[in-house]
This record gives structure tokens, sequence and C-alpha cells, in this order.
């Protein structure tokens, strides 16, 4: 090199150096597909020479439009690999930016060099698609109401069944999912009484999918008790037989379907003739969980005398005598009219015991030890 003041001119030698500074040559995605929320998307990014810092620095990335970070998670002299936890509230393709933002803890090369950052931004076939939306026709109902229940998907249309659930339990068998939508209509009885979590689970169908299911946020559904009055009817009895079942009507409401309410109705204790009020018993809310069971009191047990009936029977009609060995036992017919069962039988006033006659039917049998007029009251 050569100096020249214009009057005297010097010459000399000097060794220049040129540096290339280190910079980006590749970038390594994750595998292109389908991810969801919670899922790790992994960015490692390759220089051509060694490099060090940059901790702190950050790849960003445009998802549909909205930019999110992929934080420092590891690096080699080579290499720095960045972390996108998949947010739920993005949707979308995945697109790197044109630059590593490392403002904040530079990536400094050999000789304390800066390093180009610049990528070239590029698509990555990756997709990060949203839990489906989950709404309902009606988030409270009464028992017996039936309820349909919709999931949907925005964009692109995906392959795959959604599962419906209450409170972590299917609702019937998985639906598939047409145009984005899912749509499930619960049975009369299928959800009783209580507060329910609805969850629509996407199972997705082919190998582009990088999960297994994703699920819905909760949708909050209250079932409540399905009111219904019963009147018991009034009933009659005779002294000393045993209660006649009980009988109501629903005077107020109604019943799901062909559904029965749990439990009998009941009385006030005694035997003795007179008016015994009926009781709700267990016909209660609480053999009923389904159901808010009112119960209109004022029917009563009446318990009423047994009827009396007396009758002559005259073995003389028959072909009847003590002294002969082979005689035949008596047989006649019994009039009921308002008795209900023979009681005693008397010869002479005198009870002949209850194992010297029979009952069956309408027919009395008198056994043969016993002449003369036989009298018999029957209750």
């Amino acid at each position: 090199m050569t100096f020249n003041d214009g009057q005297n001119s010097v010459s000399a030698q000097m060794e220049v150096t040129a540096h290339e500074p280190a910079s980006v040559v590749s970038v390594d995605t994750p595998e292109p597909g389908y991810y969801a929320k919670g899922q790790h998307l992994d960015f490692t990014v390759y220089f051509n020479y060694p490099v060090t810092g940059g901790n702190q620095s950050v790849l960003p990335l445009e998802i549909r439009g909205s930019w999110v970070d992929a934080s420092y998670l590891s690096s080699t002299d080579m290499s720095i690999t960045y972390r996108y936890i998949v947010d739920e509230g993005c949707s979308g393709d995945v697109v790197i930016n044109s630059f590593i933002a490392d403002a904040a803890s530079p990536i400094i090369g050999a000789g304390e060099y800066d390093v180009i950052t610049v990528i070239p931004a590029s698509t990555t076939g990756i997709s990060v698609i949203p839990a489906p939306s989950l709404t309902g026709s009606a988030s409270s109902a009464v028992y017996g109401t039936e309820i349909v229940f919709t999931a949907a998907f925005n964009g692109e249309p995906l392959p795959g069944t959604i599962q419906f659930k209450a409170n972590g339990s299917n609702l019937g068998s998985p639906v598939a999912v047409s145009e984005n939508t899912a749509k499930y209509t619960t049975g009369e009885t299928e959800l009783g009484a209580g507060l329910y979590a609805i969850t629509a689970e996407f199972v997705p169908n082919g190998d582009s999918f990088h999960f297994s299911s994703l699920t819905s946020d909760p949708y909050s559904v209250t079932i409540s008790r399905r009111p219904i009055e019963i009147t018991p009817q009034s009933a009659t009895k005779y002294e000393g037989a045993a209660d006649p079942e009980f009988t109501y009507l629903i005077t107020s409401g109604a019943l799901v379907g062909s559904q029965t309410l749990a439990g009998s109705l009941a009385r006030v204790a005694g035997e003795d003739v007179g008016e015994y009020e009926i009781t709700q018993g267990t016909l209660t809310n609480e053999n009923n969980p389904n159901y808010d069971i009112t119960f209109a009191a004022g029917a009563k047990l009446t318990i009423v005398p047994v009827p009396v009936i007396s009758a002559t029977i005259d073995p003389v009609a028959g072909d009847f005598n003590k002294k002969i060995t082979k005689q035949a036992d008596v047989k006649t017919t019994i009039a009921w009219g308002d008795a209900v069962s023979v009681t005693d039988i008397q010869a002479g006033g005198i009870s002949i015991g209850a194992e010297n006659y029979e009952v069956s039917g309408n027919t009395l049998t008198i056994k043969k030890a016993y002449l003369g007029p036989a009298k018999y009251r029957g209750a």
C-alpha cells in the first residue's frame, strides 16, 4: 500500500483478515400435521459456525395472524432449540418468522462477533387446532326433558368422532363429525336430577393427527326434580282382615314415560273399628330422586265390623246316620251374602270345633261324627 502527499510517497505492507459471521443455515421443525392444546412444538435452529448466548432469545411464530413466541429450551455450539407449548386460544397454520429475536440476550459468534439471525419465512406444514366448542339447547331443565348438545370446529373439515360425556361417563355412542359439527340428543331419562359437566371428546381419524383425543371445555347443565302430586284413595276393610293395597292417583304433573314411583303408602296403626289416616309411607323424594312429590293428605282406611250370618244345616236332608260305620261326611253349599269367611260351626249352640269341619270355596263339609241340626256362623 502506497501513501503519496504529492511530493513524497511511502510504501508499506498490511495484512487484512476477512471474517464471515455465523448465520442460520436451517431449521428443524416438528413433523407436519395437526397439534392441539398443551402439546410441545420444538424448533431447532442450526448455524454455520459455533455460537454462544441467546438463552433468553425467542423464535417468533405466526399462527393465523397471531404472533406467539417459541421460548429458548436448550443449545449446542452449533444450534439453539426453541419450544412453543400450544395454547388453547390459537388455531391455524404455523409460520416461522423471518428472524430470531435476541435483543434481551444476544447470540454471539466466534470472536464476539454478532450473528446473523435472519430466517427465511416459511410454512411448516404444522396446524394447530382448538378443542371443539360445545353448546346445549338448555343449561337447566326439568327431569324428563330432552336436551340437544352440539360440538363444532372452525376451519377446515376434520375427520373423526365426538364422544359426548356427562361427568365423565359416556352419553350414548360416538357421533361422526359432519361438516365440522356433531350433535347428541339425550333421552328423557338419560340425565337424572342433578348438576352435570357435559364435555365433547374429539377422537381424530387419520395419521396426520399427533394427539389421540381433544376435549372441549365443560358445559354445565342443571336437571331439577320433576314436580308431581299424588292423592291417596280411601279404602275399607273388615275388622280382622288384612289391609288392602293402598292406591293413589296422580292429580298434578306426570311421570316420565312408563316409569312408576318407588315405595308404597302406609296408614296410622290400629285394628279396632274406626277410621285411620292413610299416610305417604315410603313414597318419598328420598326413594324417588328424580321427582318432587307433593302428598295430598286426607284419605282414610275405614275398618268396619264383620257381618254375621246364620244358617241351618239339616243332615236329615242327606242320607246321614251316625250308627252306620261307613257313613259319609255331610256337605252343603254356602250362600255367602256379605260374609267373607266361616269362623265357627255350632251344634245345639255348642261349637263342634274347627277340627270337625272344613271349608273349601263355597262348600262346607261337616264330618260324620255329628248328628242332628248344626248351625254355623259365617264371618
